[in-house]
């Protein structure tokens, strides 16, 4: 791999992306090398089964139906709620930690999971859909915030690269009538648990 890495700094390894990233190799220990402008670029592939966390295991959460949740699974305290009307304006973007759906756009079940190779979703605003690897390069996502992005995911996709961006098939719009509200907070613990909505353990 040292006769690779020093092709690949020569330039002997040719072919750019859209990305402006020339070449690429991959060694043992799922460590990834490609050029970037002027620099030379390490990071970590995805694992062999395609997931990438840094929840201590793969995160998988499934929420069957819609209605108010308190849950804590996975290190993550997961709070769904209903909202009596659509979020103002005002509302929308405030928390990096929680995001807004339009409820008339969701399929349910929703599933909240670590990201996977190959992962694809809308981001809201851009013309059209994305690698979740991509988006991470596009929007400068420091490399080591990747491994603790989850995606949420309904029955037609990712509405939620969390949390970074939601999808654009699911944003709240002039004709939206009921909405829903997510949050998911990390936890330093690891408990397992499902809580009613007054936080008594059930």
């Amino acid at each position: 791999h040292i006769d690779a890495l020093e092709s690949l700094i020569s330039g002997g390894i040719p072919g750019a992306d859209a990305h402006g990233r020339l070449g690429r190799i991959e060694t043992p220990g799922n460590l990834r090398f490609y050029i970037s402008g002027e620099k030379l670029v390490m990071e970590k592939a995805a694992s062999e089964n395609g997931k990438i966390s840094k929840f201590g295991k793969p995160v998988d959460i499934l929420l069957k139906r819609c209605a108010d949740l308190l849950l804590e699974k996975n290190s993550l305290r997961v709070t769904l709620k209903i909202q009596s009307r659509p979020p103002a304006r005002a509302e929308l973007g405030f928390d990096k930690q929680g995001e807004f759906f339009d409820t008339a756009a969701l399929k349910f079940p929703l599933r909240i999971r670590s990201c996977r190779q190959g992962d694809r979703f809308h981001p809201l605003g851009a013309p059209g859909e994305k690698l979740v690897s991509d988006y991470f390069i596009d929007a400068k996502i420091p490399r080591e915030e990747r491994g603790q992005a989850l995606v949420v995911e309904d029955g037609a996709g990712i509405i939620w690269l969390w949390p970074h961006r939601l999808s654009q098939r699911v944003r709240i719009t002039g004709a939206t009538r009921n909405a829903i509200s997510l949050r998911l907070e990390k936890l330093r613990m690891h408990p397992e648990r499902t809580l009613n909505p007054r936080g008594c353990v059930r």
